[in-house]
């Protein structure tokens, strides 16, 4: 649970140095990226066109995209992009993508995507937890705390090799020809 939590925090901490009441929370990866800007369209466009954008979004900053982050309702979408016969085109979507790994997680909602070059984030944490048992005499009882240090880092040039993707319908109405 601790260790779910601290994921948690490392896509949607809070924490922010300009802030006095933040400072010592987790920067969260989410609040540190780039937003989505669309550079080109794709006809009949799905995930993997907003993938394919994102990484160009990336490699335009002159970073490496290798890694998105997805929920598990976005992953479960993209293996199930087929043609108008029924074959499924994962296995063509991904060749597509290059060197892209496609990383669930349950710390992202249906629809929320995170394109990075994973070598720009440094997450710092302590290797061991602290556990502290503090008697609690009004509740005749104790009180048992467990923490664990954690931080993540990102220079700020580096943020442009982190893509943020907020709503994957918008992002498609994004790369969407207009008529």
């Amino acid at each position: 649970k601790l260790d779910e939590f601290a994921d948690a925090q490392i896509f949607n901490g809070a924490g922010a140095d300009t802030n006095a009441t933040t400072k010592k929370k987790v920067y969260g990866l989410v609040s540190q990226a780039t937003a989505f800007s669309a550079l080109a369209t794709y006809a009949s466009p799905s995930i993997a066109d907003v993938l394919l954008d994102a990484i160009a979004q990336v490699k335009n900053e002159g970073y490496n995209a290798n890694a998105a982050f997805v929920s598990f309702a976005d992953e479960a979408a993209f293996r199930g992009i087929k043609d108008t016969t029924g074959h499924y085109l994962y296995n063509e979507a991904t060749g597509m993508l290059g060197a892209l790994r496609i990383i669930p997680s349950r710390q992202l909602t249906s629809g929320q995507v995170l394109v990075a070059d994973t070598s720009v984030v440094k997450i710092k944490q302590r290797p061991t937890y602290e556990l502290e048992i503090v008697r609690n005499a009004r509740q005749d009882g104790w009180d048992v705390y467990l923490r664990k240090a954690i931080q993540t880092l990102v220079k700020t040039p580096d943020k442009k090799g982190l893509i943020w993707i907020s709503s994957l319908s918008t992002a498609i109405t994004a790369i969407t020809p207009s008529d």
